[in-house]
């Protein structure tokens, strides 16, 4: 194994993981920012503002739980690039964690993504009303979001 062959499997979780949320942001931004919606300035202020914050924490965040997962498999990666003999008592371990990877990857990206789908809402809430919720969503699923947000009354009274 050369040195580049063991940083790449090393860093292939975080980098993949990475560019998957990187993907997403894109495709996210790409649909907002589609001149059907309507929006105000206001709105924009507001989204700019959570995004400052959002963002960064969404591609942070998931770094050390990634990391602190994969610590045996790192472990035996360096065993097995130093050549070590103690790297075979780890491999058990490591083939668990190996398997469970995508459903641990799948946890962290729907813990995000759900994060976003409750902070945007709120947020736009929590500004008095003074920013309707459809102008920066879709606008039937706004109405329906701040009408849920506000204590159901009426959701399809349009």
């Amino acid at each position: 194994m050369t040195k580049a062959e063991h940083f790449r499997l090393k860093n292939s979780l975080l980098l993949t993981n990475a560019l998957s949320n990187l993907i997403g942001v894109c495709v996210v931004f790409a649909l907002v920012r589609r001149p059907t919606f309507l929006s105000t300035s206001e709105s924009w202020n507001i989204g700019r503002i959570i995004s400052s914050f959002f963002v960064p924490l969404a591609f942070l965040v998931p770094i050390p739980m990634i990391l602190a997962y994969e610590r045996p498999i790192r472990k035996y990666l360096d065993m097995r690039y130093r050549q070590e003999r103690q790297a075979e008592a780890l491999l058990g371990e490591v083939r668990k964690r190996l398997l469970n990877v995508p459903f641990f990857l799948i946890v962290i990206s729907f813990a995000i993504w759900f994060a976003g789908a409750l902070i945007y809402p709120a947020a736009f809430w929590l500004s008095d009303g003074k920013v309707f919720i459809g102008t920066v969503h879709n606008p039937i699923l706004g109405q329906v979001l701040s009408r849920l947000l506000r204590g159901f009354p009426s959701l399809l009274d349009f």
